[in-house]
């Protein structure tokens, strides 16, 4: 979900629809703090990692805090192992 809000934003494909990105996810039934939440999630993992949320079978929705979390110390050096504990942190 991040990730297409992102591109709806980053495009302006959400222009003609509302008068802001904020009044489109109101008029949408976004809850705007969980859309934002989404997608700073995927503009850290996705667009500037390339890390692929979907390919974990264990990430659900309840560890989308934890992802954004992990967002503060992921970086291009450590993405695989802390990205591999965030969406399971029971791993080594």
């Amino acid at each position: 979900m991040g990730v297409l809000l992102q591109l709806i934003k980053q495009h302006g494909w959400w222009k003609g629809r509302a008068e802001n990105f904020g009044d489109f996810l109101h008029q949408e039934r976004i809850n705007t703090s969980a859309a934002r939440q989404y997608m700073r999630v995927a503009e850290k993992l996705y667009f500037d990692l390339g890390l692929r949320i979907s390919n974990s079978k264990r990430c659900r929705i309840e560890y989308m805090s934890t992802l954004e979390k992990a967002c503060g110390i992921i970086n291009e050096d450590n993405k695989e192992r802390n990205y591999l504990h965030a969406i399971n942190p029971g791993s080594a």
